[in-house]
Formats: structure tokens, sequence, C-alpha cells
């Protein structure tokens, strides 16, 4: 969680503060995700399109009586759809959240003041879950 909390303020510094990404380009917006009480995923419009794919962050808040996440599916050039999540052994269903979102190009990037990152994704079936659970328990290394 609190590594998630740096990339957010990264991005948003980088989103806000910096013109050019070395041509990375970056959309950063504050939406409401609908209740999972039967709202199902809210469609996000990225304004303006990618001309590729981007990667998309979007970080829960503590709205809500129990944890939750935010599951993202069907990212396109144009959209994405999210909807808030809640864990295994909790009540279900999801009370409307409000987050923030930012999705950027992948890439490889170097800041004015030299720091370097990269945005990408993997491909991975290893997951981290609560003793009691079926399945095999595995980290993925980056």
């Amino acid at each position: 969680m609190r590594s998630s909390i740096y990339l957010l303020a990264l991005l948003y510094v980088i989103a806000f503060t910096h013109s050019s990404l070395n041509a990375a380009q970056l959309v950063a917006g504050n939406q409401s995700y609908n209740s999972t009480f039967g709202g199902g995923f809210t469609n996000v419009t990225l304004t303006p399109s990618f001309d590729q794919i981007p990667v998309v962050f979007v970080l829960p808040t503590i709205q809500g009586g129990d944890p939750s996440n935010v599951r993202v599916r069907n990212v396109t050039t144009t959209s994405f759809q999210a909807a808030p999540t809640e864990p295994h052994r909790q009540d279900g269903p999801h009370v409307v959240m409000q987050s923030t979102s930012i999705s950027v190009d992948k890439g490889n990037y170097e800041l004015p003041d030299g720091t370097k990152f990269e945005v990408g994704t993997v491909n991975t079936t290893a997951q981290q879950f609560e003793t009691g659970n079926s399945g095999t328990s595995s980290w993925y290394q980056v």
C-alpha cells in the first residue's frame, strides 16, 4: 500500500508540475466509481485518447466500512472500466468510491532532475492471500 501511495505521488508530481516526459502521454482524473451493490463497473473516458493502450493506476480510498481495492478492466486507447471490490470474507459489495486515476504510456522516462522510471505491465499468476484459501501463495519478482 505504501508503495502505491508513493507511485501516485510521483505520478501526480509528473502530471501537474512537468510539461513533458520525453513524449509520454499522461491523463489524470478523479472519478466516482459505482457501488457494487448492483452498480457494476464504471466507464471512464480518457480525454485526450492515447495512441497505444495505456497503463492505468487507480488507488482505493478509505470510503466504506471494509477494506477495498479497485479492479480495472477493458482498458483501451479511449477508456477503461473500474469498480471497487472487497477482499474475500468481507460482506461482498462495496459503496460508491471517489478515487483518482492516472493513465500513462508504457515506456522508460527521465524527469528534468534526472530521475528515471519505467511504466509497464507483467503477466503473472502469482498471488498472495490469507491462510485457509485454496491455491499456492507466491511472489513475482520484477
